[in-house]
């Protein structure tokens, strides 16, 4: 028993969407403000060593989750947009002239060209949500830079109290 193409793309098209939910409703868990996005705090001097390392966590967490949740996405707009032009293609052929093939086509594959532009809009949309958290985790991890040189600069990092190493503070950017 064979399976047909529209059949894998109709089961990994079900795969990605069940996932992506999954992976959308982590991405709301992640950090307290209960947001997919990491909202970084704009003051930086009253940050501590624990602050920072807290919210490079946060941000770095929701960012690897909206990677996921984006490269999902283009997988999902893949199939969908395969369906549709295998749908589109299947369908052209009745009709007794070019626009009247067209047209058949484009009505049989209406329900396709729907799944296909509401997949890339949901990728669109995942793929803002991975770049703004790239962003806010790079930042953080600009912001944790400045906390540990100021902190070194005032003379108050105490590794031993905050069970943090000089090694912890050295990362290859």
């Amino acid at each position: 028993m064979s399976t047909s193409l529209s059949e894998i793309y109709d089961l990994i098209g079900g795969l990605l969407d069940s996932e992506q939910e999954r992976v959308f409703k982590r991405l709301k868990e992640l950090g307290d403000d209960d947001t997919t996005f990491t909202i970084l705090p704009t003051n930086v001097s009253e940050l501590t060593i624990d602050d920072v390392v807290r919210l490079v966590a946060i941000a770095s967490n929701k960012h690897g989750v909206a990677s996921i949740f984006a490269g999902m996405a283009r997988g999902r707009a893949d199939a969908a947009e395969q369906i549709y032009k295998q749908k589109f293609r299947q369908s052209s052929g009745l009709g007794s002239n070019a626009a009247e093939r067209e047209a058949n086509a484009a009505a049989a594959s209406s329900k396709e060209s729907e799944d296909f532009t509401l997949a890339k809009l949901v990728q669109r949309v995942a793929e803002g949500i991975e770049s703004a958290n790239r962003v806010a985790s790079e930042s953080a991890r600009k912001m944790e830079n400045l906390v540990v040189q100021k902190t070194r600069a005032e003379n108050k990092f105490d590794s031993h109290a905050s069970g943090l190493s000089n090694r912890d503070f050295f990362h290859n950017y």
